[in-house]
């Protein structure tokens, strides 16, 4: 569903939607509402949602380095930002 599709469908102005999923503005419990009906959510639904799968991602590092020591926490962590910021996994 396209932004333009969901401000129609919830009322709302296509800059709202902009703005809200930009994280530029925070909603409002009606606009929760509206958006979450548009959808075919709830709203808990909508507010928990994970679309990336990244509290699962998290919970499986935490599990995987609990163990470990400090010294290859810190190597997993710099090689991390390493692969994010040259995009490795993005091609």
């Amino acid at each position: 569903m396209t932004q333009e599709e969901l401000a129609e469908r919830a009322g709302l102005s296509t800059n709202a939607i902009c703005a809200l999923e930009c994280g530029k503005r925070y909603p409002r419990p009606r606009t929760v509402a509206v958006i979450s009906a548009a959808l075919g959510v709830s709203a808990s639904e909508l507010l928990l949602a994970d679309p990336k799968g990244e509290r699962q991602a998290i919970v499986e590092l935490t599990k995987l380095m609990r163990a470990e020591s400090d010294a290859t926490i810190q190597l997993v962590i710099e090689l991390a930002k390493v692969v994010v910021r040259k995009g490795v996994l993005a091609r």
